[in-house]
């Protein structure tokens, strides 16, 4: 319930307060709206989406496959993990709850690390973008793939488990710097368009994954089951991380590019106001010559 009493509120809030752009805003003033039209860059026009060339485009494919990967573990341990930590390995409600949310600060913590370094690493030339985005990309697959798997022969060892399980789901983070900002690298101008498409299939694992948990441990809670159902969630990092790495880019597609004689007239048309002109109070002084 409160999650979406608070999902109503911010779109009461969203729909009077956001504009669809500076001019069409009721509460700023004709100088503010004029130095945002100013900075903003030249007026773009509705140009035809390449809707053809995004779906036969490998790297949106590549891109797609990691997003899968990374959202059927991160999905399938947000709603089946409580139930683990329940069933198997016999945690009270109170622990269960704060043992449940371990991981996911940890992961907070990984995913906000993780952008960090890989902006640090591309800036200084250490690694170009697209290696950038596939070894993020594969750490962030390939470590929760094991610690799944490990997770599997802990038995009820209650310790180790919460440990590798919390490792599990924060070192998955690393995958936001990958396959998560490929969209902008690779089609910038249709970067929403891309994660709109990458993001429907994959909430996919978000009804899927707990539906498989269901059937395998449907009135048999034991760790064998389970182990079945790591074994399955390490497979599909397995295939994502390798897709991404076999398909992903790290250059503007061409297709995404706006034509030279597009370009050209949208720069023609771009009317640039200076700050000064609209907040006087920027102007620069001029050196006053002093009189001897």
């Amino acid at each position: 319930m409160l999650p979406s009493a608070l999902g109503c509120l911010w779109f009461v809030a969203w729909m009077l307060l956001v504009s669809e752009t500076p001019a069409t805003h009721p509460r700023i003033s004709d100088s503010e709206r004029r130095f945002i039209e100013s900075n903003i860059g030249p007026k773009r026009e509705n140009l035809d989406v390449p809707w053809k060339k995004i779906f036969t485009s490998r790297a949106l494919w590549g891109t797609v496959a990691g997003h899968v990967a990374f959202n059927w573990g991160i999905y399938s341990t947000l709603t089946c993990l409580p139930t683990y930590m329940k069933k198997i390995l016999h945690f009270e409600i109170q622990q269960d709850g704060f043992l449940s949310a371990l991981p996911y600060l940890l992961l907070w913590f990984v995913q906000m690390f993780s952008g960090y370094f890989a902006d640090y690493l591309r800036s200084k030339g250490h690694l170009s973008t697209v290696a950038t985005r596939k070894i993020f990309n594969t750490i962030g697959c390939t470590f929760p793939m094991g610690l799944l798997i490990a997770t599997g022969y802990a038995g009820c060892d209650h310790t180790l488990s919460v440990v590798l399980l919390t490792l599990a789901v924060g070192l998955s983070g690393f995958c936001i710097a990958g396959f998560n900002c490929n969209h902008l690298d690779i089609a910038p101008k249709y970067a929403g368009i891309l994660m709109g498409i990458t993001n429907t299939f994959a909430t996919i694992p978000g009804f899927v994954g707990p539906a498989v948990v269901g059937i395998l441990t449907n009135n048999n809670q034991t760790s064998g089951q389970w182990r079945i159902f790591f074994f399955i969630t390490a497979g599909i990092y397995v295939v994502g991380a390798t897709l991404f790495c076999l398909l992903a880019e790290g250059e503007e597609q061409e297709w995404a590019r706006t034509p030279p004689s597009v370009s050209a007239t949208l720069t023609q048309e771009q009317e640039v106001t200076p700050p000064n002109a609209v907040y006087p109070h920027l102007q620069e002084t001029k050196d006053v010559p002093h009189h001897s």
